[in-house]
């Protein structure tokens, strides 16, 4: 609901609670023929009708200064200040609306009982020119899966180092193979949004995980994660969005790395059914005990958006740059991402995505004697199935496959998980 609107209707419930414009006439003893093309001797029953005439005949400009000439004389009459605030809310100066109506809450003059139910007016008046109230979005999430590849290693046992090549294949010790384990998730997601204004807003977001491997805590994984910002939206939807975030992972129990980024995002209505949304972000990686994956890290992107009835999708394109310590790490990237999610019943939904992403690093690799380029994809899909308003089942599985020149990168991993999921509001 747009501020105006949402004024407009605060005010219609307070005037209601006066009065009608007929039955205010009457308790003033207002001239009922006075017309606003011929008005007649300035009086505040004459200024009075005057200004409701000329209400309903859309001359609010009109109105106004009728009603404030009553006002100089009879600055107590509650009844004229409150259509006073209705023509401020008609001509789009909510703000004027907004102070006259606190000035009727809180004036002796208005009786208690109105003045309680103003001022639950004024309450939501308040929040309407400001943009709404303050939201909150909460989601928690429990589940347990299976991972074919938990440790994100080779499927290969035995490998041939072409710097070593005379030496015959390498067997590879269990901990450098992909290993098999079922684990269980949790997760969980607050995000407050704060108007300042119908074009402003400030948020602020935090997020944590933990993935818990039932083979060996060695593979377990936890994130924390916070953010804040700022966003600004047009009338016509347009939104620009401006945001801090911190980051930190652990892996195998033990702190991995912090990463700290600066984001911002465009999102541009095109349509009834779509929307492009645009966004950049910077972010800096720090690993304690692997200086040399320290990096700094740029990507660009852009993703159109539709929505058709039950089917929402939609498709991407990104691409950056992360410099590390290493050169051995240091690389370009390049990826497309599509996805959709369909409504089959009001409780009953379907979900996938598919991603794929380019990657050619900088520095020569000594041991493999190459310099490595990767190419990974990526597949999900999943089930909705809503249990109440708040409660979900959301079985899902992931395929990955990453081809890489460099035998240790290259490897296939399964997922699946059942989860069930809680969503407020």
């Amino acid at each position: 609901m747009s501020a105006k609107l949402a004024c407009f209707t605060v005010l219609s419930l307070a005037l209601a609670a006066f009065a009608t414009p007929a039955s205010a006439q009457e308790s003033l003893g207002i001239i009922a023929n006075t017309s606003p093309s011929q008005p007649p001797l300035h009086t505040t029953q004459t200024d009075t009708a005057h200004g409701l005439q000329a209400l309903d005949e859309g001359l609010t400009t009109e109105a106004i200064a009728a009603f404030e000439r009553v006002l100089a004389v009879d600055p107590n009459n509650m009844a004229v200040r409150t259509e006073l605030a209705r023509a401020y809310a008609l001509l789009g100066d909510n703000a004027a609306a907004a102070r006259e109506l606190q000035t009727v809450t809180t004036s002796p003059h208005t009786p208690s009982h109105i003045k309680d139910n103003l001022s639950t007016y004024t309450s939501i008046l308040t929040q309407s020119l400001r943009g709404g109230p303050r939201t909150y979005r909460a989601t928690a999430q429990l589940g347990v899966g299976t991972d074919s590849n938990i440790n994100t290693a080779t499927n290969s046992s035995y490998m041939v180092l072409p710097a070593l090549a005379a030496l015959g294949p390498a067997k590879l010790d269990d901990s450098a193979q992909a290993q098999s384990s079922l684990y269980s998730e949790a997760s969980a997601n607050l995000t407050v949004r704060q108007p300042l204004s119908p074009a402003w807003a400030v948020y602020a977001g935090a997020d944590a995980s933990h993935k818990q491997a039932f083979t060996s805590s060695s593979f377990n994984q936890s994130t924390l994660s916070a953010e804040t910002g700022v966003q600004n939206t047009s009338p016509e939807g347009r939104r620009l969005t401006l945001g801090l975030s911190a980051r930190q992972f652990w892996y195998g129990n033990e702190s991995y790395s912090q990463t700290y980024a600066v984001t911002g995002n465009w999102f541009q209505p095109l349509g009834v059914h779509t929307a492009l949304s645009t966004y950049a972000s910077a972010a800096q990686s720090h690993y304690p005990d692997l200086s040399a994956q320290d990096a700094d890290r740029l990507t660009f992107g852009t993703t159109l958006h539709a929505y058709y009835g039950n089917l929402t999708g939609f498709a991407g394109v990104y691409g950056g740059d992360e410099s590390a310590e290493s050169d051995l790490n240091s690389h370009t990237f390049l990826g497309t991402t599509l996805g959709a999610e369909y409504l089959l019943t009001p409780t009953f939904s379907t979900f996938t995505e598919a991603r794929y992403e380019l990657r050619d690093y900088e520095g020569f690799n000594p041991t493999f004697l190459t310099t490595r380029s990767d190419h990974q994809l990526d597949l999900s899909f999943g089930l909705a199935y809503a249990l109440s308003n708040h409660f979900s089942l959301r079985p899902s599985i992931g395929y990955r496959i990453a081809n890489s020149n460099i035998p240790m990168a290259d490897y296939t991993r399964w997922q699946s998980l059942v989860a069930l999921r809680y969503t407020r509001p």
